[in-house]
């Protein structure tokens, strides 16, 4: 199983599950496939399936998975039943974050010019060895790089020949390059793309789309390279995907002549590898032209480091960055409603002219400029290349000199910052009610409400949101007292949190008025002051997602989750409605020892919480022995008076009845408004 893409992806797009079958039999057998996914909501069924498979052969079954809501990690499950024997399971996890850009911001992929280490191409202060590869992988993997794209396993054109070690043609590297990848790629649990090369005919897919016997001699090349790429490396964890490193620009051709094809062949190794190809130029495509190809990925080149504007390269980046606006708006109306992914490929080089040569590693604040644009665009920002652009400050190769140290350095600066605010964890607890009702059957676990149980009522549904098996039903008959489901948790001041939940109308107020969903920012749970608000509205009969951004303000420590049904004077309303995936993401905050109750403060408070959790569990654990014990007060006690908040005014929560009469018809005050490149070396 493959899921696409591998590296961090955000809320606002869709990963592909891609599972292949293969029937050893001599007959074609009836596979039943099932898929899940385990997120923060909960265990959610995807599909069940029955896939046919040929006699000795292999299916393929494809399935996009929406992120919306779904932030933290994700685990895709499989399992397959056949007729007979016995039944294969597995999994693929990859993290969600909450974001308002379509690409996370940092660079998930980096694609490696194995001609880059041979002398001459760019500086170095001595020959690179298969130690200084791997340095250089490592490095991608500190700066969060996931997914690593060799860009050719030969390069014959000049007579070089192949970077591993190959039956058909001289090696040109003096160890192998594409097996070092791989196997440091597979330590690391990075994923890679294994290029094929152009073998000697570098414009196939620009002028020989018409040409049979050079189509035929291309794919028995690509054929050839695969054959021996994959008896050497597939048993590599690593080993992810294919690259198809033949640049078009009239995507419709290429993939006629050669995509296609060559697509296809390689299915045939492992039908659930993706395929890439990397346009060039400013490519020709529309919904029907990608919806006919067979590849999987089109990792588009911004065309920035050469400053390409249509037919001319004119060596100014900022020429093409001023079109990066348009160039990808058309690249997403493209592959709008179409089953393929799109990426960017992001030049980190630039060149001076007059000529296409002596490319260098560009400064990152034009690397920044790019970032800013195409994050809005694509999927996932894949950066091409890495070695002699971007090199750790501990080298001793130098490879591509101070300008690549520099861009690397500052790339992780940058990283490190955006790292650190990254969404990825939600805090509110039971957020898909996969938990059930407390004790007693009164309300959601770890949730509280103030109904009167009679006409104003909570419960548990079996219709989920996404296909979970668990919703939260909220009743209200009578629109008397503030029956509201609610939650509280602390939050960090000044941290931006995203605030996401399902919902859908099954009986509507008959004032034709809907369910809000708020958050309250609060200096502490019992304060009467909102500090800032945010608040969704939804009267869709339909499961419908919506999702909004607030900042916990200075003197914030409190967020309270507000479910109440409004009538349209935004007084409380009466109707009936569904609530699944509950969420307020944040960034993932450092340990704070001895902080038991999770309040970001090392006081009293963690302290009665370890007393009622000592000798009952790992409740207040923190020396992770799996029990709280003395060991765990001692840590306590190590580390009371430590905080992560400006402000340590925190009060114990009260009540619901308390806090319901303390704010009154406060919702009534909150009442929202609707509303073209050829490699390098």
């Amino acid at each position: 199983m493959s899921v696409v893409a591998p590296g961090p992806v955000t809320d606002l797009t869709r990963v592909e599950t891609r599972v292949s079958i293969r029937n050893s039999a001599s007959t074609s057998q009836s596979y039943s496939l099932e898929l899940f996914r385990d997120s923060p909501l909960g265990i959610e069924a995807i599909t069940t399936t029955n896939v046919i498979v040929p006699a000795n052969g292999q299916s393929l079954y494809s399935e996009w998975v929406p992120t919306g809501g779904h932030a933290g990690k994700n685990t895709i499950k499989y399992r397959v039943t056949p007729t007979t024997g016995p039944q294969l399971m597995g999994e693929s996890s990859f993290q969600v974050v909450a974001s308002n850009t379509r690409a996370v911001p940092t660079l998930s992929s980096v694609w490696i010019d194995p001609g880059a280490i041979l002398p001459g191409i760019y500086f170095q202060t001595r020959p690179v060895t298969a130690q200084d590869v791997r340095d250089s992988i490592d490095a991608a993997h500190d700066v969060g790089v996931d997914t690593l794209i060799i860009s050719y396993s030969e390069y014959i054109l000049n007579n070089w020949g192949t970077f591993y070690p190959s039956q058909h043609y001289g090696s040109i590297a003096s160890f192998d390059v594409v097996g070092t990848i791989l196997n440091q790629a597979s330590l690391n649990g990075q994923k890679v793309f294994v290029g094929l090369g152009r073998g000697d005919d570098l414009y196939l897919t620009w002028n020989g789309f018409d040409d049979p016997t050079r189509i035929a001699a291309a794919l028995d090349h690509g054929t050839q390279l695969a054959t021996e790429l994959w008896d050497l490396y597939s048993h590599e964890p690593s080993f992810y995907g294919w690259y198809l490193a033949h640049e078009a620009n009239d995507i419709q051709q290429a993939s006629d002549a050669y995509y296609n094809p060559m697509t296809d062949i390689l299915r045939e190794f492992e039908a659930d590898k993706p395929v890439m190809v990397s346009p060039s130029g400013t490519p020709i495509i529309s919904p029907s032209i990608l919806a006919d190809s067979h590849v999987d990925i089109f990792a588009y080149q911004d065309a920035v480091g050469a400053g390409y504007i249509p037919g001319e390269y004119t060596y100014d980046p900022q020429q093409r960055i001023d079109m990066l606006e348009a160039v990808y708006d058309s690249y997403q109306a493209a592959h709008t409603g179409v089953d393929k992914h799109l990426w960017t490929n992001l030049e980190s080089w630039q060149m001076n002219g007059p000529t296409y040569s002596n490319a260098y590693a560009t400064d990152f604040s034009r690397l920044l400029q790019q970032i800013e644009i195409e994050k809005n665009y694509v999927d996932s920002i894949s950066s091409y290349e890495w070695l002699g652009f971007f090199e750790h400050p501990d080298t001793t190769v130098f490879l591509g000199g101070q300008k690549a140290l520099n861009l690397y350095e500052d790339y992780q600066d940058y990283y490190e910052q955006i790292v650190q605010g990254l969404k990825t964890v939600n805090y509110a607890d039971n957020p898909g009610f996969e938990q059930g009702l407390a004790a007693g059957g009164s309300q959601p676990l770890d949730w509280q409400f103030a109904g009167n149980g009679v006409n104003q009522v909570v419960s548990l549904s079996n219709d989920g949101a996404s296909g979970s098996d668990t919703s939260v039903s909220l009743d209200i008959g009578s629109n008397s007292g503030l029956p509201w489901l609610t939650q509280d948790f602390s939050v960090l001041a000044g941290a931006e949190y995203k605030f996401s939940a399902f919902v859908k109308e099954l009986v509507s107020d008959p004032s034709d008025g809907w369910l809000a969903a708020q958050v309250w920012m609060l200096s502490d749970s019992g304060s009467a002051t909102i500090l800032d608000s945010t608040s969704l509205l939804f009267s869709d009969t339909e499961w419908d997602l919506q999702s909004a951004f607030i900042t916990a303000p200075a003197g914030a420590t409190i967020a309270r989750l507000v479910f109440a049904i409004q009538d349209n004077s935004f007084g409380v309303g009466t109707g009936h409605y569904l609530i699944d995936g509950v969420s307020l993401v944040g960034p993932d905050f450092p340990e704070l020892p001895g902080d038991f109750n999770g309040d970001f403060v090392v006081d009293d408070a963690d302290l009665l919480k370890w007393q009622s959790d000592y000798g009952n569990g790992n409740g207040s654990d923190a020396d992770d022995d799996g029990d709280t014990d003395a060991a765990d007060f001692l840590v306590w006690q190590r580390n009371l008076g430590s905080s992560l908040l400006p402000l340590t005014n925190l009060t114990v929560v009260p009540e619901p009845a308390s806090f319901m009469l303390l704010f009154g018809l406060a919702i009534a005050f909150l009442a929202p408004s609707r509303s073209g490149r050829e490699n390098l070396v």
